[in-house]
């Protein structure tokens, strides 16, 4: 738990104790107890006590050592439908940084001229970007959870869904019938994501990955990760 160091030695630093720090922030006092049990943070708080201790969201994220398991996959749930992100009705996605392009090219293994709506092809071999599995978790919900403001951010969201729909088929058998008869996702969306390579429409939301979770007990590793 090295992001429970990081916060303990800057409030150390800024001459300031946890127990105001949360008192400001109006969480509970024993909520870093909490933590040191072993619960886990979610990433509302972890943003809110980073912009208190003004230091980048990622430099404690990093830091979350959180295995996804379906014992801790309640917290992920709840961490993701936290976020700030999901505060702000119909927030516009857009301008997703290049860094970020290349560690979801890598962790779901394709090149970044898929991500921009070209033919399926594996992550450039020289792409040897580090990420923490947790940040990209979350920052692939917020992508699909965003309403796309141009069209760049709205490929970007079918061509994730579409390497989504390829892994829950391939590692845990759901195909696109199975989705379907499941009634809860639109079948136009289903069509786009599985049967086109028309770039013209949207792919799978949050509320729908969530919905597959659940009704076929897919974690959010194997359902973003390229693999077995």
């Amino acid at each position: 738990m090295q992001y429970l160091q990081v916060i303990e030695a800057k409030l150390k630093e800024k001459k300031i104790t946890a127990k105001k720090m949360l008192s400001d922030l109006n969480y509970s006092h024993s909520l870093i107890t909490q933590w040191k049990n072993g619960n886990t943070p979610s990433l509302d708080k972890i943003t809110a006590i980073a912009e208190y201790l003004d230091v980048p969201v990622d430099y404690l994220l990093g830091n979350i050592e959180v295995e996804i398991t379906k014992k801790t996959l309640p917290n992920v749930k709840n961490a993701i439908f936290a976020t700030p992100q999901r505060l702000v009705a119909l927030r516009s996605g857009v301008n997703i940084a290049g860094s970020l392009r290349l560690k979801i090219g890598r962790y779901m293994n394709c090149s970044q001229d898929y991500l921009y709506g070209y033919e399926y092809s594996e992550c450039e071999e020289d792409n040897d970007v580090e990420y923490d599995e947790m940040e990209v978790v979350f920052q692939i919900c917020n992508i699909l959870d965003q309403c796309a403001a141009d069209d760049k951010y709205k490929i970007l969201q079918l061509q994730i869904s579409r390497l989504i729909a390829r892994n829950i088929e391939k590692k845990y058998g759901v195909t696109y019938q199975m989705l379907i008869d499941k009634h809860g996702i639109e079948s136009s969306k289903l069509d786009l994501i599985y049967n086109s390579t028309s770039m013209s429409g949207y792919g799978f939301n949050l509320s729908d990955i969530f919905r597959i979770m659940d009704d076929f007990a897919v974690l959010p590793p194997d359902m973003f990760k390229e693999g077995k």
